[in-house]
């Protein structure tokens, strides 16, 4: 059930037709966990907190650098050096503190990413690394977990939802189109504006926000390329 305050907070999508304050009690039951505190998945991170998506678990063990500040907006100058889950996990915290946040200070693996993502309801992989995506994709689906993928080569994006109502693993969508983003195999590879990841960003969080609601439809048996500098966004279906 919802409190007065979380009512008040969540009122603009709490008015938002279909979804209701039914919509909102899912999300604040439901447990999600981001793999890569990117450009993405900050942008991803920051609407899912806004949202109200009760409990969101940050992995990344990765040390904020200069140019994370150019794409990266949840970090600040003087966390220039930091770990970036501790410093995502902090400002989530001040930015609304009805959710709940945990932090995974490191590399996922084949080793641990079962027992790391056994508990979410969701996965939202913004790592933008074609072998995480392997393997979050093999426990995706043992585990029966939808998972969101989004990645990005030479500031082109790629979006799919996997495992979700017996939808495709990631291995049917790899090579679907010659030119697919889910290729970049590193973050030395990626090239963006930050803006432009903040567009996937936001559409991850959406995603996540559609299925863990029940709500909307859902980018299922498709997926979404966008080519922000061109302003084309382009759906291939299965």
């Amino acid at each position: 059930m919802l409190s007065n305050q979380e009512i008040r907070r969540y009122k603009k999508q709490i008015l938002v037709p279909d979804f209701g304050e039914a919509g909102q009690e899912k999300l604040k039951k439901s447990r999600v966990i981001v793999i890569g505190a990117g450009g993405m998945g900050t942008a991803a991170l920051q609407y899912l907190a806004s949202a109200g998506v009760g409990e969101i678990a940050i992995c990344d063990n990765s040390i904020i650098e200069e140019s994370d500040f150019q794409n990266q907006l949840i970090f600040k100058s003087n966390d220039l050096g930091k770990h970036k889950s501790i410093v995502v996990k902090a400002n989530l915290e001040s930015f609304n503190d009805l959710n709940t946040y945990t932090i995974f200070n490191i590399f996922i693996s084949k080793e641990n990413a079962k027992i790391i993502c056994s508990d979410f309801d969701l996965i939202i992989d913004t790592a933008n690394d074609r072998k995480i995506s392997q393997i979050l994709d093999e426990v995706s689906s043992e585990l029966n977990i939808p998972m969101v993928l989004s990645s990005c080569l030479q500031n082109k994006y790629t979006i799919a939802v996997l495992n979700f109502n017996k939808g495709p693993h990631l291995k049917e969508i790899l090579f679907k189109e010659n030119n697919h983003n889910a290729g970049a195999n590193n973050l030395t590879s990626k090239t963006c504006f930050g803006a432009s990841d903040g567009i996937a960003g936001s559409i991850v969080a959406l995603e996540a926000i559609k299925i863990l609601s029940g709500k909307g439809e859902v980018l299922s048996n498709r997926i979404l390329s966008i080519d922000p500098i061109n302003l084309k966004f382009e759906f291939t279906k299965f």
